[in-house]
């Protein structure tokens, strides 16, 4: 569960990997929408979500439903 601009959402995810408590080593900026950094932790590289960003693309698709579809197109 998370808040942002006080409202509440969830976060559906296949699986969780791991957990892991360290410090996260920027490595390189984002390379596709929706992800704010490329990081090193544990010695795995790990993209970190731009959080705001998914919830502003998941508000255009609820008010506008022709880009869902579309969505799913291109990612096909």
């Amino acid at each position: 569960m998370l808040n942002h601009e006080e409202r509440s959402f969830g976060l559906v995810v296949e699986r969780i990997l791991d957990i892991i408590e360290d410090r996260a080593d920027v490595r390189s900026p984002a390379t596709r929408p929706s992800v704010l950094y490329s990081v090193v932790i544990a010695d795995r590289v790990t993209e970190l979500l731009d959080i705001p960003a998914i919830l502003r693309s998941a508000e255009v698709i609820a008010t506008r439903p022709h880009l869902a579809t579309r969505s799913t197109e291109v990612a096909n």
